[in-house]
């Protein structure tokens, strides 16, 4: 039987030094760590497997350098896109857990326990935004291709999320289903005829994973 379907593999980039700190990178614009490198390149010689026929990556260094990894061993040019971008944290961005918590012990608990702080005062965009504007951008990306074809979207970790959660018809205020996917990590995407329009075949996959085919 032919594959009608498209598939979008949804690619997080590797560490950075926020990232091994546990400080929130937001949209701030941090490099990635010779860590990272290391496993954007590991990432890459599997990904590049993969019949990918185009790259669209978040604008931020730390998703680029990652989608270059995969780029350079097929010959394709990174694009990218504003709508792949990190949550924004507002004020938030660079601090740890524990200094958010002293500095806004009511929207931290909030944020713990219901995903989404008060962003009147903290800045913080709301998980929905996210998971709207990252699933937007799959649908338009999942309308360019022709059917059976494979794209590799290179975006954060929250951002990730929210853009499953919400292409599955989740809401993203109130389900947490899904923890955030492991630097250079991917979940592969799959459109289909069937209600909510996309199926998940592979959720945090790595490059050591057994679980890569459907």
């Amino acid at each position: 039987m032919e594959n009608t379907a498209k598939t979008l593999l949804l690619w997080r980039h590797g560490q950075t030094d926020y990232n091994a700190a546990l400080r929130i990178q937001g949209q701030i614009d941090i490099p990635l760590n010779a860590t990272g490198v290391a496993q954007a390149e590991a990432a890459a010689a599997q990904l590049a497997t993969e019949p990918i026929v185009r790259i669209v990556s978040s604008p931020l260094g730390r998703a680029v350098a990652t989608a270059q990894c995969v780029a350079k061993l097929l010959g394709l040019p990174v694009e990218t896109d504003a709508r792949l971008q990190e949550r924004g944290f507002g004020q938030w961005e660079g601090l740890t857990g524990e200094e958010i918590k002293a500095g806004w012990p009511d929207d931290f608990t909030s944020w713990r326990d219901w995903g989404d702080p008060d962003s009147a005062r903290t800045g913080v965009e709301s998980r929905r935004a996210v998971g709207e504007r990252l699933s937007q951008a799959c649908r338009d990306f999942a309308a360019d291709l022709s059917a059976g074809q494979t794209m590799l979207v290179v975006s954060h970790g929250s951002a990730c999320t929210q853009a499953v959660t919400t292409l599955l018809g989740l809401d993203c205020r109130d389900w947490f289903g899904f923890h955030g996917m492991d630097n250079c990590h991917w979940a592969r995407l799959e459109t289909t005829s069937r209600h909510p329009g996309w199926r998940v075949r592979g959720y945090n996959l790595g490059a050591s994973d057994t679980r890569l085919r459907p």
